[in-house]
């Protein structure tokens, strides 16, 4: 875009930053976001630190993402701290002190919301905090949090169809287990040719 003149916009800064935070480059992230303040007439938003926060979560760099939204305390939202709560499940560099911060602040945020509860339930049990893991689980039933279940949704002939993980009473089950097994057959071949 550069080469051609076209100024980014806020979208495709976004869209850098993310591309950089899922492909794990941290320091080209990094870099782009500071040229990016120094050089654009955009201002970054909160949508640009969120992704700069999960770009240094991702990379284990928990420690920079919690001086980040330090710096942002009172504009920091919700989308900030969950991507500092999923660092701390990959991460296990992080200090615990970090991450009950973040549990807190993440469950305070949306305490309806079973996505928290699941992803700090799913941390402690990663870092082998199991009593930890169960207080989380628990607080879901003290509260009466309705967990709710992740699911697919692709659309066929103008129907949109939703897929449930192990629900066996969905319309077509046979011949999408038919359908899987045959993937997994081609993604083994393929792994054992790539590796052969």
């Amino acid at each position: 875009m550069e080469m051609h003149g076209i100024k980014p916009n806020s979208v495709t800064i976004l869209s850098v930053l993310s591309a950089c935070s899922h492909g794990g480059l941290i320091n080209e992230g990094l870099s782009f976001f500071h040229k990016f303040i120094k050089s654009q007439d955009i201002k970054p938003s909160l949508e640009h630190y969120s992704c700069l926060v999960d770009l240094l979560s991702r990379g284990g760099k928990l420690d920079l993402a919690m001086q980040l939204i330090d710096q942002l305390e009172q504009n920091v939202g919700l989308s900030a701290w969950g991507a500092l709560l999923s660092g701390c499940r990959t991460s296990h560099n992080g200090s615990e002190s970090i991450c009950e911060k973040v549990v807190k602040h993440v469950l305070e945020f949306e305490p309806n919301n079973s996505n928290g509860y699941m992803l700090a339930s799913n941390m402690y049990a990663a870092s082998g905090l199991w009593d930890a893991a169960a207080r989380v689980r628990s607080m879901v039933k003290d509260k009466q949090v309705k967990v709710v279940a992740g699911y697919s949704m692709v659309h066929v002939n103008n129907t949109r169809c939703k897929f449930i993980a192990g629900d066996k009473n969905q319309f077509l089950v046979k011949e999408i287990q038919d359908t899987i097994e045959v993937l997994h057959r081609c993604m083994k071949t393929e792994k054992i040719q790539v590796t052969g």
